[in-house]
């Protein structure tokens, strides 16, 4: 697996997910074009993260494998933060047709969601989908593991299906690219624990989920990283 470090973020950490969530709250769908008709406006949870949590009160880091370049970690838009092949090793491989696998920075992230989720019943991992409508023609809302609020759908993982298959899967499934996955680690209220399975759930659940927020997980690095929020109490 090699060796992983933990870079403390300043900040611009905080600077970059206060934008990420700001575009989430804020993105506008117009269906096959500007001319049409907005399909919704916003992830309506990035907004009340936004409005409920106080970001500063918090610590922003990533976790990175050896030999990672420090020199871009603060370029979150961008890829290039995994060890890269010299030029003669890229020539070899090409002509050999093979692929040096490179570091899974996510393999960490995984240990910390499944980590969190064990560590209570009510805790819950949440994934805003910020590519998908709950009307579109083969949305997750058909999925068990999916709830909806208006015309926003996210994805979920609970401490009973916290294996780390499931949470690998859960990632994957939002690739990368423009904000490919923005999560949140957070708890369920007492009285509305999940399974929300293809619920359309009320507006004041999403603002027990938003306010119980723990942590906030952010695609980073062209989708080669991400950061991480953390709550300090």
């Amino acid at each position: 697996m090699g060796s992983y470090k933990k870079i403390v973020l300043n900040e611009k950490a905080l600077e970059f997910i206060t934008s990420v969530l700001y575009d989430l709250a804020n993105i506008k769908n117009y269906g096959n074009g500007k001319n049409d008709p907005v399909k919704f406006e916003g992830k309506i949870l990035a907004k009340l993260i936004s409005d409920s949590v106080n970001l500063k009160q918090g610590t922003i880091y990533t976790i990175l494998p050896g030999g990672t370049s420090l020199d871009q970690v603060y370029s979150f838009e961008y890829g290039g933060v995994l060890p890269q092949l010299n030029k003669e090793q890229d020539i070899i491989m090409h002509i050999k047709g093979l692929k040096i696998p490179r570091p899974d920075n996510f393999i960490q992230l995984y240990s910390i969601i499944e980590e969190y989720l064990k560590k209570d019943e009510e805790n819950i991992c949440i994934f805003i989908d910020a590519m998908r409508n709950a009307d579109d023609k083969g949305s997750l809302k058909e999925r068990t593991d999916s709830f909806t609020f208006q015309n926003n759908i996210y994805r979920y993982i609970t401490p009973t299906n916290a294996e780390e298959n499931k949470i690998e899967t859960m990632v994957k499934a939002f690739g990368s690219g423009w904000r490919a996955f923005t999560g949140i680690l957070t708890k369920a209220d007492k009285i509305d624990t999940p399974p929300f399975n293809k619920m359309e759930i009320t507006l004041k659940k999403l603002e027990i989920l938003a306010k119980n927020t723990s942590k906030i997980i952010i695609n980073a690095y062209d989708g080669e990283g991400f950061l991480i929020w953390e709550k300090v109490d």
